[in-house]
């Protein structure tokens, strides 16, 4: 009787559990330029391989502005601080509210794909940059370039805690980052 007991609350359990409805305030396409819409720190940054993701120490690197802090306003502009200046641009969004494209007062365009967004966090990744390619673009050299720098800034020859002697030379690159609302 006993085991039946046990048998029938482990049950019960499972269905419970399984029934539970997980917590998300996930936003749907359609709420993306609303939501998306407001002031965002970046508060994690990461260098995503073809063999591994590594993590980048938020003060081994500076994303946007002094501070990490971009402001998205509704109406399609955006403002940081940079060296106590207030730079501007337009941000678009396309691809069903799915890619985020910053252009700066130069004409010069990145293309982020929104990865996740909620009303208090959004994750944001760049395109896969394939490092075998002759010719890259301007946006996949750029990409190149930062992700190199990142790297460069937790190897062990630069007082960061990676051997790159150690780690499998990278095919692929995609900077990705992570921001909480403010």
């Amino acid at each position: 009787m006993n085991r039946l007991s046990n048998l029938v609350a482990l049950l019960t359990l499972v269905f419970l559990l399984a029934n539970c409805k997980k917590s998300t305030d996930a936003v749907s396409p359609a709420d993306v330029p609303t939501q998306i819409a407001r002031k965002w720190a970046f508060s994690e940054i990461f260098v995503q391989t073809d063999a591994k993701k590594y993590t980048i120490p938020g003060d081994k690197t500076q994303l946007v502005s002094d501070d990490n802090i971009i402001t998205l306003a509704p109406g399609g502009t955006y403002s940081y601080t940079e060296d106590k200046l207030v730079k501007k641009g337009k941000w678009t969004l396309s691809n069903n509210n799915q890619t985020l494209t910053l252009t700066d007062a130069d004409a010069l365009a990145s293309s982020w794909q929104i990865k996740s967004l909620t009303s208090s966090s959004m994750e944001l990744g760049t395109i896969n940059v394939d490092l075998s390619k002759k010719t890259l673009t301007d946006e996949e050299s750029g990409i190149a370039f930062f992700c190199g720098l990142a790297l460069a800034s937790i190897d062990k020859k630069n007082g960061g805690t990676v051997d790159f002697t150690k780690e499998p030379t990278p095919k692929a690159v995609q900077l990705i980052v992570k921001a909480v609302a403010q």
